[in-house]
């Protein structure tokens, strides 16, 4: 069930957190009047993939934690007994003389639950190959009906194969059906890695927890130290949302195909297409604009607009064409030898045309 809510909330989170944080901040940092920027552009594209990849780290690292979180809470069998791990049976059994007293079911008066678990642990912790096979396998080897250190190993080695089987069989048919392309030989080189790693941990004698300088570590950090099934549950967890976690991160980086390339390069050039002609439009309206005042001068209509372009554009080249010539100096120099020819036979003070 936590693995199913895990997933969906993998599914829905990341995007809306990341959609509601960009709204947040763009509210904040926009000054009154300016423009929001908009999906689809540039600025905004860029700003999506950096929040989400902020978002999917941290979701990732809560993951992590929750998970951890669970396990500690849940406890095990040393829990239990209120005894460190490395205890050796003559502890345990002074730890159970003491507690089987305290939470015996004639002085509690309940219905002996606590005291039966009390039992079992001990049961378990006591005999040296229950005890190797619980730290490797955990409650699940309750019920295996075997004895030795060999037998438990086999056995546990048999659930594990069987895990890790259906985890390659999946990735392999996720492969061929083209689904979760991005990053795929990352997910099938952290499926080895898992794999190597819990078979290190199942055939040790001991922990690697147990190392002279970890628990120290560990002490120090007030983390508390995981049996060995419980470390593998975690990095189970783990390497279940990194998968995800790529998934998540797969559009922001994996190229576009072929096909959806050629649909988007075909959307362009339709608006593109659509706004040469919208400006095409406007461009023939403010050229009518321009020549409106040319329209009817002279002809004694009373400037009643003609809304002929053609006979607008004919009048307009005989305007030009009569101030070419008026401003040409050789048209000048003509002009002023007829007027000097004119004022030599004419009367002083006489205006000349």
């Amino acid at each position: 069930m936590s693995d199913a809510l895990s997933l969906v909330g993998w599914t829905i989170l990341p995007g809306f957190a990341t959609s509601t944080l960009l709204t947040i901040y763009y509210r904040l940092i926009t000054r009154a009047g300016e423009p929001i920027p908009q999906r689809g552009t540039p600025r905004y594209t860029r700003a999506y993939r950096n929040t989400h990849i902020l978002v999917v780290a941290s979701y990732l690292l809560y993951t992590i934690y929750e998970v951890y979180h669970t396990i500690v809470q849940t406890g095990n069998f040393y829990d239990l007994l209120q005894s460190p791990q490395d205890s050796p049976p003559s502890f345990l059994r002074q730890r159970f003389r003491r507690l089987s007293v305290l939470y015996h079911p004639d002085k509690r008066g309940d219905d002996g639950a606590l005291f039966v678990a009390l039992k079992q642990g001990y049961d378990v912790l006591i005999d040296e190959n229950k005890r190797w096979a619980y730290e490797r396998f955990g409650p699940e080897m309750l019920g295996w009906k075997v004895a030795t250190a060999w037998e438990f190993l086999l056995r546990g080695v048999q659930a594990s194969v069987g895990y890790y089987l259906v985890s390659a069989l999946i990735l392999v048919v996720f492969s061929v059906l083209g689904k979760f392309e991005f990053g795929k030989y990352w997910r099938f080189l952290t499926l080895l890695l898992l794999l190597t790693i819990e078979s290190y941990i199942i055939t040790r004698p001991f922990s690697i927890l147990n190392l002279s300088p970890i628990p120290r570590i560990l002490e120090f950090l007030r983390i508390k130290p995981l049996l060995p099934y419980e470390q593998l549950v975690l990095l189970r967890r783990i390497s279940l949302s990194f998968f995800v976690a790529i998934n998540q991160l797969g559009g922001l980086f994996s190229k576009p195909s072929a096909t959806s390339s050629k649909a988007s390069m075909q959307q362009n050039l339709e608006q593109l297409l659509g706004l040469g002609k919208f400006v095409e439009a406007e461009a023939r309206k403010t050229a009518v604009l321009e020549v409106l005042p040319f329209d009817g001068d002279g002809d004694g209509n009373g400037g009643e607009l003609r809304g002929d372009l053609k006979t607008l554009q004919r009048r307009v080249g005989e305007w030009m064409v009569e101030m070419q010539v008026r401003n040409d100096p050789e048209m000048r120099e003509v002009q002023g030898k007829v007027v000097r020819r004119r004022r030599e036979g004419a009367p002083k003070g006489a205006k000349v045309a």
